[in-house]
């Protein structure tokens, strides 16, 4: 499960596009922060992604990308070139192919190749078509899906839908989103040739009705109630605030309403309650600015865990490198890992809830700071040169990183006094002890 929201020019209060994506994946699964720098390549290179080899291309791009431990690709990220790509698990009734790419490897291939939205959207088809998507999507239990996905760059962003090696893509205008249901029905910009022809062969279709993708393709008896709820919340959070900025998507990634009062249809937000064990592992908001100059052109708000305990932290895509220690974390839990530690804090309120305000002021105040700083250093860029303005955005990004390890380490101690609060219930003790022993994790 995961959320991914984009507002274009015509939406925001200063004509820059906004990506955001909240990535829903197992609670144990890490899900560091990683920067790969751009790279040349001999000729005739083969690349391992996650389950399969694809030939490699004579130069990458330099990508920032939130990737699962265990995979090669990324659930979401941002080249150089101020391309921003997130993807949603769907379901077709396509078959699934035991090994293929992952949608999180034609992201980050996308990412790698890809100058603008709409390249990268055809390194994914190209690559789609003739390789196809499969292999499990999950470390533990073995998992496929097909996938959607929003990309996006300063001047535009699109919706891909895929079935199989068989997509459809929608530029988007205003606003969009995108969750756990195919979205695109009966108007779409380009697709595979064979679309329409293809789901009548199948019998999926009859011919001389109006073509409806997402009835076409859906897996028929695939619960997709969670999806459609989701969606509906976020298109209608999106549809209600005009002049969208960077902090109204980050309320979308926040948010706690339900779509419906099905108990079992988490909110955007997730967290793992019992009976749950999937949960919100990193959030990601880009603002894309296209007239702004190259530094500030990409500014990524990335944050780990459910973003509404989250830190989110500024950086600027191609104008620096990234802490090493965000990309901290493995399979077991790591005191010196980012991603653990703010799992550890997000899973104690979880348990005691009486500690979230006090929590709650602490992640306010740091994020303030932060957000503080960013002002600060964007408004020292105006009188830059462009190599003072880069070493200006890298030295915001350390301290920011600074301010977030400090805040981890008050909140370290404040979750530590848990047990001053009232109990869990058994049942909730029982789950949360369920999911933590088996990586090592300890809460008071």
């Amino acid at each position: 499960m995961c959320d991914t929201v984009v507002a274009t020019d015509e939406a925001t209060s200063d004509g820059s596009l906004i990506f955001a994506k909240n990535s829903d994946r197992p609670a144990n699964e890490c899900q560091p922060l990683n920067f790969y720098p751009r790279h040349a390549y001999a000729p005739g290179v083969a690349l391992r992604c996650t389950w399969i080899d694809v030939p490699q291309v004579q130069e990458t791009f330099a990508v920032l990308g939130s990737r699962p431990y265990w995979m090669w690709g990324f659930e979401m990220g941002v080249n150089e070139h101020s391309v921003a790509i997130g993807n949603e698990a769907v379901y077709s009734r396509e078959p699934y192919q035991d090994v293929g790419l992952l949608g999180m490897d034609l992201i980050r291939l996308g990412l790698e190749r890809g100058r603008t939205a709409y390249d990268a959207m055809h390194v994914i088809v190209e690559l789609l078509e003739e390789f196809g998507q499969g292999g499990s999507c999950d470390v533990a239990h073995p998992r496929t899906y097909h996938n959607s996905f929003i990309l996006a760059d300063p001047r535009e962003a699109w919706v891909l839908e895929t079935a199989g090696r068989r997509w459809v893509a929608e530029r988007a205008h205003g606003r969009r989103s995108i969750s756990n249901v195919l979205t695109i029905h009966h108007e779409w910009d380009e697709a595979s040739p064979d679309l329409i022809d293809h789901a009548v062969r199948q019998g999926w279709w009859v011919t001389g009705e109006d073509f409806d993708f997402a009835r076409a393709y859906g897996q028929p008896d695939r619960d997709v109630r969670s999806g459609a709820c989701r969606y509906a919340r976020s298109s209608a959070m999106l549809r209600e605030r005009s002049g969208l900025g960077v902090s109204d998507l980050m309320t979308i990634l926040r948010d706690h309403q339900r779509g419906a009062d099905d108990a079992s249809i988490p909110p955007i937000c997730m967290h793992a309650y019992p009976p749950r064990v999937g949960e919100t592992a990193a959030s990601l908001v880009v603002q894309l600015r296209p007239n702004a100059p190259a530094p500030l052109r990409a500014c990524a708000w990335t944050s780990f865990g459910s973003p509404c305990l989250g830190i989110p932290l500024p950086i600027h895509v191609g104008a620096v490198v990234p802490p090493a220690i965000l990309g901290l974390g493995t399979a077991i839990f790591d005191p010196t890992s980012p991603w653990w530690r703010s799992e550890r804090i997000q899973r104690t309120v979880d348990l005691y809830p009486a500690l979230r305000g006090r929590v709650d002021d602490v992640c306010r105040r740091a994020r303030n700071e932060i957000e503080a700083a960013a002002q600060r250093a964007e408004e020292r860029l105006r009188r830059a040169s462009d190599a003072e303005g880069r070493s200006l955005l890298q030295e915001l990004a350390d301290e920011s990183t600074r301010t977030l390890i400090d805040t981890l380490g008050v909140l370290d101690s404040l979750v530590d006094t848990a047990r001053d609060y009232p109990s869990p219930s058994p049942s909730v003790a029982g789950h949360w002890n369920q999911i933590n022993r088996p990586v090592g994790l300890t809460i008071a």
